[in-house]
């Protein structure tokens, strides 16, 4: 480069990225930048004089663009910054690990326990259901083994029967829970190891003569060969063609808590060919409503069968059965049907069909139980005539119903101690075998307390606004709201 004086100031102007950079050096152009890899650089260069001449000044020259990557080294090399990101990853990932394994052990350990304390036991929604299973073998390690099985020696073994086995009740794992004796209606729950006692002190075996029910021609009507009635308690029918046996039915009559001999007829779920006599016994005995606490199959074995028309009419014997009403909700179905007889006005038949009663054991909370019993109470006739209860047996499912029925019954009419073990013990000297087992006796103490402390807590849609507002009202005396007073109950 020629000058009138020598050159001894270079200007270089580096864009590097976005950013510019002007270093001035003096004598030559080496210098160092501190470039980084990956990135875009521009250079201008200018030589000039520092004295006043021709080159004080000069334009810039500018470089083409140059492109810098790292490579070599800094590709077989990680920062300080990565590996602590690799090292923070890695350890996250194992403390996750960690608390998912912690969670899942937990959680199987837990459910596990619940199996064992509750095993079989059905949690039902509200409404939900009285259950016990009916006819499935008794576990080899049943503790109540001598209270449920009859043998087969015993005395009301039939022959050809059409379903020849006997019937015996199971039980699932009964719930770590207080219960109770409703000594009074005030009284709490005492503990389970003394309703064992109480139940275990009541006599099981028949007690009574059941000639009828053994009769060749009668044994075939029974759906268990050890579940029968007593004779002195044994509902009749009409007889046809002046047939003796054709009045026996596997049916009882069942005392009420002040002793009135026929407060309930307990019986069996129909068989295929005793459905004439069924309704024949609801024709001769006016009975206007049914409840019925069995489903028609439960785990694959027919713990019923079917005594009513789906829809339109069915005739049976000499009596027609029209379905005329069919109302399902999530736990029961209500159906009301119009009886007839030739000659004779109709009459209308009630059937409170509770669905949802689990196969196996009983439920945790008698909430659906109480509301269906509140049902039919609300929609039966007044009229004195026994409500007939039968499940498939009509011992296991139908005691516990006529229990927590009768117990409730005398708490509301007579406030004085109610005797849940005596009464029992009177309705099976109506009946064999009426609540089979200890888990059922249970929840008939349970149902019993939930009712008498709780009350009942049905409301209807439209109630509903009123309700809350009341709950949500602060009681002057006790300075609490409704809803408060009612989650310390």
């Amino acid at each position: 480069m020629a000058s009138s004086g020598s050159t001894e100031l270079y200007t270089t102007t580096t864009r590097i990225n976005r950013e510019i950079v002007t270093i001035n050096r003096t004598r030559d152009l080496r210098y160092a930048i501190n470039i980084t890899g990956n990135g875009t650089f521009s250079y201008k260069i200018s030589a000039t004089t520092i004295e006043e001449g021709p080159y004080k000044s000069g334009d810039n020259i500018t470089i083409p663009s140059l492109v810098k990557s790292r490579r070599n080294a800094d590709e077989n090399s990680t920062s300080p910054f990565n590996r602590s990101m690799i090292a923070g990853f890695v350890a996250g990932f194992i403390v996750l690990v960690l608390i998912l394994i912690v969670v899942i052990t937990s959680y199987k350990r837990r459910n596990r326990n619940r199996k064992n304390k509750h095993e079989d036991i059905v949690m039902d929604q509200v409404p939900v259901s009285l259950a016990v299973i009916d006819d499935t073998p008794v576990p080899e390690n049943n503790d109540y083994d001598d209270l449920l099985k009859v043998s087969a020696k015993s005395s009301f073994d039939t022959e050809n029967n059409l379903e020849d086995h006997t019937y015996e009740e199971t039980e699932s794992s009964i719930p770590d829970l207080i219960m109770m004796t409703a000594q009074s209606p005030t009284e709490s729950l005492p503990p389970e190891s003394k309703l064992t006692e109480e139940f275990k002190s009541i006599p099981v075996e028949p007690m009574h003569e059941c000639k009828m029910a053994k009769r060749p021609a009668n044994k075939k009507k029974n759906r268990y060969k050890n579940i029968v009635a007593y004779d002195h308690s044994l509902v009749t029918l009409e007889p046809v063609n002046d047939d003796q046996d054709s009045c026996y039915i596997n049916a009882s009559f069942i005392r009420g808590y002040d002793g009135a001999p026929a407060a309930y007829i307990a019986t069996q779920g129909p068989l295929n060919n005793t459905l004439d006599d069924f309704w024949r016994m609801i024709w001769d005995h006016e009975i206007s409503s049914i409840a019925m606490l069995t489903n028609l199959l439960e785990l694959g074995k027919r713990k019923c069968h079917q005594y009513w028309p789906d829809k339109n009419s069915a005739r049976y014997s000499d009596i027609t059965v029209t379905n005329h009403k069919t109302e399902v909700f999530a736990y029961f179905t209500i159906r009301t049907f119009f009886v007839s007889k030739d000659g004779v006005p109709k009459r209308k038949v009630l059937h409170f069909h509770f669905t949802a009663w689990p196969d196996n054991g009983v439920p945790l909370h008698a909430t659906a139980a109480l509301a269906f019993r509140q049902k039919v109470l609300a929609m039966s006739s007044d009229d004195n005539r026994p409500v007939v209860i039968h499940s498939s047996a009509g011992v296991g499912r139908t005691g516990t119903y006529i229990m927590i029925d009768a117990m409730l019954r005398q708490a509301q009419t007579e406030q004085q101690t109610l005797d849940i073990p005596g009464y029992l013990h009177a309705i099976r000297d109506d009946r064999p075998y009426m609540v089979q087992t200890l888990e059922q006796y249970i929840f008939v103490n349970m149902a019993i307390y939930e009712a008498l402390t709780c009350g009942n807590t049905e409301l209807q849609a439209h109630e509903l606004r009123s309700i809350m507002h009341r709950l949500s009202t602060v009681d002057i005396r006790q300075k609490r709201t409704g809803y408060a007073l009612e989650f310390q109950v």
